[in-house]
């Protein structure tokens, strides 16, 4: 799949579950899809790791991504990214 350029921001309640500063908070990846962007950041802050994944290393039901301010199904979660596409990856416990 084709990486392209994606602005990825990590919801306020994730940041401070996994202990990120506030400069790990936002980055620039290159990524074909929302889950590669998961993918990126637990490499990037490994504390993340434990609040987006299972034992597993399935995607936790409690990962949501927001796609230019509009919700992702989850079946819409390998959908391929478009250059400059800005995605929120949002903790949201029930």
């Amino acid at each position: 799949m084709r990486k392209v350029r994606v602005e990825v921001t990590i919801h306020p309640l994730l940041c401070y579950l996994s202990q990120l500063t506030n400069e790990q908070q936002a980055f620039e990846a290159r990524a074909s899809n929302a889950l590669e962007c998961v993918r990126i950041l637990v490499d990037r802050s490994p504390s993340v790791k434990k609040w987006t994944y299972d034992k597993e290393e399935r995607l936790l039901p409690l990962i949501r991504f927001l796609l230019n301010g509009r919700k992702l199904r989850v079946n819409e979660f390998a959908k391929p990214l478009k250059d400059g596409d800005k995605l929120t990856i949002i903790f949201a416990p029930s």
